[in-house]
């Protein structure tokens, strides 16, 4: 990007012709046209000082603000560049416009105190983060709402979705969150995924957790990783030699461990035998791919109980997400 090649002087002054065109483009609002010839200039590797900032102008116009994003955020590597403080701004716009409400405000807190940063550019960003703290309020109170009544109704399916609108919105964990951890109308998945969640954010709250009548009162941050727990790490090891043998049914048996074992999290004490459930899963896995496999597995009742479980609960899952 920007990288500064000689032309001819014809074709430099019609390029030249063609950035001032692109200014007039925009005092016309003609901003897809203004793009277009952008576009044309940056394959010629012509960069008139003000390419970018006009480049994200009129994408922040068009209100095409991935791209906005996508741009300013690239250019914000150039931290010695005289219009950093513009692509921030761009950055920031975008991110808002795009619902990263809590993101903007992390940004803006992080940055206000810049001292590249001019009072008019600082009231920009006190009026941003405001209406970022308003946004982020309304739609998690809108989406509460919403939560309140997946619970009440028992819809699952909207339980699941509901929360992952509330992982991508980074909401605080407000009361209604902590407390579906112990609802019996709350899925396991949904509970697992808010767990995950809160332990991501390092959240120090005290959780009570309760899972098929099992029950735990514990803080979010000092659950373990389900990757780093000791029966997951054990069950994996079990299926190393799957994984030299088939690669694709190893991925898969995996993927059903996951599953049974989100569902379960963080009970996950209370499996017994993992070389066993480890088999299970390949078995699972194997049967799905391949066809059924053979009779001798129904002679061992408990092996067939844990496939059972597993496929239970893999089903189970994608009746949340398949939707």
């Amino acid at each position: 990007m920007n990288k500064k090649i000689a032309h001819l002087p014809h074709v430099k002054r019609h390029l030249e012709l063609l950035a001032r065109k692109i200014e007039k483009d925009i005092q016309a609002r003609a901003y897809d046209r203004a793009l277009k010839n952008i576009k044309f200039l940056e394959k010629q590797q012509f960069y008139y000082p003000a390419i970018y900032k006009n480049k994200l102008f009129c994408l922040t116009k068009l209100e095409r603000w991935a791209e906005a994003e996508a741009l300013s955020e690239t250019l914000l590597k150039r931290q010695n560049d005289r219009d950093y403080v513009e692509y921030f701004l761009y950055y920031l716009t975008s991110l808002y416009h795009q619902g990263q409400y809590s993101f903007v405000q992390q940004l803006i807190e992080d940055h206000l105190g810049d001292v590249q940063i001019t009072n008019e550019h600082r009231e920009y960003l006190c009026h941003l983060q405001n209406e970022s703290l308003k946004k982020l309020k309304e739609k998690s109170n809108e989406l509460l709402k919403k939560l309140e009544l997946a619970i009440l109704t028992k819809n699952e399916i909207e339980q699941w979705l509901l929360i992952n609108r509330w992982k991508a919105l980074n909401a605080p964990p407000a009361k209604l969150i902590l407390e579906m951890l112990s609802m019996a109308e709350v899925n396991p998945f949904v509970k697992t995924a808010i767990l995950f969640e809160l332990h991501e954010r390092n959240i120090e709250d005290v959780v009570y957790i309760e899972k098929n009548g099992r029950k735990l009162k514990i803080k979010a941050a000092e659950l373990p990783y389900l990757t780093e727990h000791p029966l997951y790490v054990d069950a994996l090891k079990h299926l190393e030699a799957v994984e030299q043998k088939d690669p694709t049914l190893y991925s898969f048996s995996v993927e059903l461990l996951e599953r049974s074992f989100e569902y379960d999290y963080p009970f996950m004490e209370d499996a017994k035998n993992v070389d066993l459930i480890a088999e299970a899963a390949t078995l699972a896995a194997k049967e799905h791919l391949f066809g059924k496999v053979g009779s001798e597995m129904e002679e061992n009742e408990e092996l067939l109980a844990n496939k059972q479980q597993i496929e239970a609960k893999y089903e189970a899952f994608l009746r949340l997400t398949i939707a």
